[in-house]
């Protein structure tokens, strides 16, 4: 009776002697350009400042190591990461950049992003700038 619980024991336990494949072979090796998954297509630039909704243009307190290097499109997008204006950057001084509103209309902290083209889109199809402003 021992002989066979040693045998039993000894041919259940071999089976889990196999080697797991090893977590190295399984992935591909890693880009250093790729993006974390589930991570945003367009680069984060600061943030909104408060300011009066009547003005035409918006103070942007830049991120430290912020992607902005001159008069470009910049798109303002809620918590839902949906858009709300489209900005054209016309000053950067330091860490503040001042922005003229093409369209839709900003929150007060809305985040700023340079937008990828599906996010471009989707700001310029908001309604435009209000006459006057």
């Amino acid at each position: 009776m021992n002989r066979l619980a040693g045998f039993l024991a000894s041919v259940l336990l071999g089976g889990c002697a196999a080697e797991a494949p090893s977590v190295d072979d399984a992935l591909p090796p890693a880009n250093p350009f790729a993006r974390p998954a589930g991570a945003s297509r367009n680069l984060a630039v600061g943030q909104l400042t408060p300011s009066s909704a009547r003005e035409c243009w918006r103070i942007i307190a830049l991120s430290p190591g912020h992607p902005l290097r001159g008069a470009e499109f910049v798109v303002t997008r809620n918590a839902e990461l949906r858009p709300t204006a489209l900005l054209k950057v016309t000053k950067i001084e330091g860490r503040v950049a001042l922005a003229d509103i093409l369209r839709g209309q900003p929150g007060p902290r809305d985040e700023v992003v340079l937008p990828s083209t599906d996010l471009t889109d989707a700001a310029q199809a908001l309604p435009g700038r209000p006459p006057g402003s």
